[in-house]
């Protein structure tokens, strides 16, 4: 008996050392914990998802990166939650059990449903800009507030980003013309990853875009993002001696531009 009782103690001292660490049968596992780790975002990882959203959690978790990476790039604390946003599609970069990582603003003007784009609350005059454009029969946009986390910077998530939320914004959104402001190192990136894409960028050096609350020189951009560009030679600059867009890499993309 003596004899058994050892090899019964042995084989089970056996067990919970194969079964150690195994998050079904450890003790320290509860569904807390089980939730903490499957829920949380890895750098590395493949799994995360870009998606328009309409959920407030995910929406209040994009303004908070938001606010934080333009206070960090621009100095610029005045981008938290508007009324702008409430009038626009917010695009998001989930990973996990919703961990948002990033994320874009997309606002679009229709005919039937006219909007006044954020770079309009800027004091551009589209109308006066772009005078042979009738805008009242053109569905136009902004796409803006970009916005990623630091440690999910340096993979693909900017460029998915981007990419991803431009096709919503076209075959969604229906968008023909985009619209939106950088600073002069952004506009050389946007302008090769746009036209990698195959669509006409135009860089517009002669427009400055006032943004209250950062000091940094902001030029509006132009897109035109229809098949035929019956839009590119209006979207142009009239003065031929402005200063061309230098190429520079695509992957050098800031995660954030205004």
């Amino acid at each position: 008996m003596v004899m058994m009782a050892a090899t019964a103690q042995k084989l089970d001292a056996l067990s919970a050392s194969i079964l150690k660490g195994h998050f079904i049968f450890s003790k320290e596992y509860d569904d807390n914990r089980l939730k903490a780790q499957f829920s949380k975002p890895s750098l590395h990882s493949h799994n995360i998802s870009y998606n328009m959203t309409d959920d407030e959690n995910l929406k209040l978790q994009y303004y908070k990166i938001r606010q934080s990476v333009y206070k960090e790039v621009y100095n610029d604390e005045n981008v938290g939650e508007d009324n702008i946003d409430h009038v626009s599609q917010i695009f998001v970069a989930t990973a996990g059990a919703g961990n948002v990582v990033g994320g874009i603003r997309l606002t679009v003007s229709t005919p039937e449903s006219p909007k006044t784009l954020p770079i309009e609350k800027c004091g551009a005059n589209l109308k006066e800009i772009f005078p042979a454009i009738d805008f009242t029969k053109v569905v136009y946009g902004e796409a803006g507030r970009s916005a990623v986390l630091p440690d999910f910077r340096g993979g693909e998530v900017c460029n998915q980003l981007q990419m991803i939320s431009k096709d919503c914004f076209l075959n969604e959104m229906g968008a023909e013309i985009g619209l939106g402001s950088a600073d002069e190192v952004n506009m050389r990136r946007l302008k090769k990853f746009f036209t990698r894409m195959g669509h006409k960028f135009i860089a517009r050096f002669d427009q400055k875009v006032q943004v209250d609350g950062t000091d940094v020189d902001l030029y509006l951009w132009a897109i035109d993002f229809t098949t035929d560009l019956r839009y590119a030679k209006y979207l142009e600059a009239s003065d031929l001696g402005l200063r061309p867009v230098v190429d520079s890499d695509v992957a050098e993309l800031q995660p954030e531009f205004a």
